[in-house]
């Protein structure tokens, strides 16, 4: 039985002469007395979907490696159910274009249990480009977003 969900909107697996490379994993923490049987969707681009099973022993962490998961140069989202509750975090590692190297991590939104009132995504953009991208929490559900820019020099958008 699922009681936790997690998931992440936006990854990549690619690695080419245009894109770059990117290295994408997934941290699975278990706090827990009972070990956590996971089960990991990588929804693709293509419309293809990717179904993995793994188990996480109580009182530890598993590191998924995305990159093996899935085929080379694939755009992925990726959804995180597991039987206890667990925190799972999406670390991507990069040479973007093969200019601009870097890493950001990503704490999985939560699709249960979320406090009511509470923003169901949260991320701040520190990149050179930045791009945020949403995914709705199931399949016909709609997505609302508040935005804020803050620029360095103070100056607020919405």
């Amino acid at each position: 039985m699922r009681v936790a969900a997690s998931s992440f909107a936006e990854g990549t697996t690619r690695d080419n002469a245009t894109d770059g490379t990117f290295e994408e994993w997934l941290c699975l923490q278990n706090p827990g007395d009972t070990d956590a049987e996971v089960t990991i969707t990588y929804m693709l681009g293509s419309g293809q979907n990717i179904e993995k099973k793994y188990t996480v022993p109580k009182t530890s962490r598993k590191t998924v490696d995305v990159n093996d998961d899935v085929d080379p140069d694939e755009d992925v989202s990726i959804v995180v159910e597991s039987t206890q509750q667990i925190v799972a975090e999406c670390p991507m590692y990069f040479g973007y274009h093969y200019w601009c190297a870097g890493g950001h991590n990503t704490l999985g939104c939560c699709i249960q249990g979320r406090p009511a009132g509470e923003p169901e995504y949260k991320m701040k953009i520190t990149d050179v480009e930045g791009y945020l991208c949403h995914m709705p929490a199931g399949p016909g559900l709609g997505i609302e977003v508040d935005m804020e820019r803050v620029r360095a020099h103070g100056e607020k958008t919405i």
